[in-house]
């Protein structure tokens, strides 16, 4: 059979790619991810990285539906102003209008969307794996791989349009053509390792690696009865949270929300009552306050190819992070300011959640990766979608806009 589309990556990307192109196209999907979206499953090492900077943490599922099933369901709608800041080409106008068509996919049109640039509005659905929900299984015309690992791209005589993929799994090499288009939906490094493995005209790749670094940090009592009576102020919809969204000129957004110090899925109940007799005998407050960071584009974070180690007969990726002193000093200031006491350490820095921009859309082809339209600059008929190819990293969770670009997407591929 030859397939209309051949879309990498089961993902968010890849999962509303597919739900939204045309109903009769016939589409491929294929994931190198070893187990289905039903597959209980733990965080597992990348199997495209070979050398990762010790303090960034990047995940992975190896399951169907991609990283969905890792994170904690937090859907949030980019702002005018981080929208225009971010650097899209195209209209908020357009945003909003894909927006409220994932809302309706998802199954949250109930959920009014208020805008308040005091305040980051963050939607807490319990969707899962979007994979799953989609349920793109049912579709006779959706054809679903898992287990697939690319080792060779068929391209026409000018080496310019994809006409199929060579893929192994563990019996043998098998080759899929399609008559449209390639939509790369793998994630910010599975992304960056198929561009720079197959892909080699464009050297823009990997250039950049940006995220968004979590910073957990216990608070006193008092602190914490304040921002527990502004919880109850604006959590005035059971499914939307607010978080405090501070802005300083030239200085990273970074966003504010009270947690408690345990995670309900991972702690016993012994640490719990452990922690609320704590908290009751005021000994220690078992709220934390999370801290969220903006981060700029910076030299000393990128992601390459290495020579040595590879995965049949590709070439691993080497992931180099750092946060410059500027960058902590900044961190460190700003939470000194809301907390009202001096912070000796970053014990509880979490970084690798949200990595973005290694593919940057841009105007400009020297410095971007894809074009407004999202495709592969240099290559006719090759798409990229996920937060890879952010222009910027913004601040919020990237995991809605995702949805949205690739609901966009799927709009232009089918009247092109």
């Amino acid at each position: 059979m030859i397939y209309d589309y051949l879309i990498i990556g089961s993902g968010p990307a890849g999962s509303i790619l597919a739900k939204s192109l045309p109903t009769k196209s016939k589409i491929l999907i294929v994931d190198i991810a070893k187990n289905s979206d039903h597959y209980k499953t733990q965080n597992f090492k990348h199997p495209l990285i070979n050398f990762c900077t010790s303090n960034y943490k990047i995940r992975y599922s190896n399951r169907l539906g991609g990283n969905s099933v890792l994170w904690n369901n937090k859907l949030s709608i980019l702002s005018p102003h981080e929208f225009r800041d971010m650097g899209f080409l195209f209209s908020y106008d357009e945003y909003k209008k894909y927006s409220s068509e994932i809302i309706k996919i998802l199954n949250l049109k109930k959920i009014k969307k208020k805008y308040n640039p005091t305040f980051l509005e963050v939607f807490r659905a319990k969707l899962d794996n979007i994979f799953t929900l989609m349920n793109l299984k049912k579709n006779k015309n959706i054809k679903i791989l898992k287990g697939h690992f690319p080792v060779k791209i068929i391209f026409d005589k000018n080496k310019k349009r994809v006409k199929g993929i060579t893929f192994k799994n563990k019996i043998k090499n098998k080759t899929y053509y399609f008559k449209k288009n390639l939509v790369l939906c793998a994630g910010n490094f599975g992304n960056v390792f198929m561009i720079k493995n197959f892909f080699k005209k464009n050297r823009n790749s990997g250039k950049i690696l940006c995220d968004h670094p979590h910073i957990s940090i216990n608070i006193d009592f008092t602190l914490s009865k304040k921002f527990l009576e502004f919880k109850k102020k604006f959590n005035y919809e059971k499914k939307i949270v607010y978080e405090k969204l501070y802005t300083k000129v030239n200085k990273p957004l970074y966003t504010v929300q009270l947690k408690k110090n345990f995670d309900n899925k991972s702690k016993s109940l012994f640490f719990k009552f452990v922690n609320i007799i704590l908290h009751k005998l005021k000994i220690k407050s078992f709220y934390n306050l999370e801290f969220v960071f903006s981060q700029k584009k910076n030299k000393s974070r990128s992601i390459d190819l290495n020579s040595y180690s590879k995965i049949e007969n590709s070439k691993k990726l080497d992931v180099f992070y750092k946060i410059q002193k500027k960058e902590l000093e900044n961190i460190k200031d700003n939470i000194e300011q809301i907390v009202k006491r001096k912070i000796s350490s970053f014990s509880e820095l979490v970084i690798g959640n949200h990595p973005c921009c290694s593919n940057p859309m841009g105007k400009n082809k020297i410095s971007s990766v894809v074009d407004k339209n999202l495709k592969l600059n240099k290559y006719k008929n090759v798409y990229l979608c996920g937060s890879d190819v952010f222009p910027n990293s913004g601040l919020t969770n990237p995991t809605f806009t995702i949805m949205v670009l690739s609901r966009r997407l799927a709009k232009y591929l089918s009247l092109n």
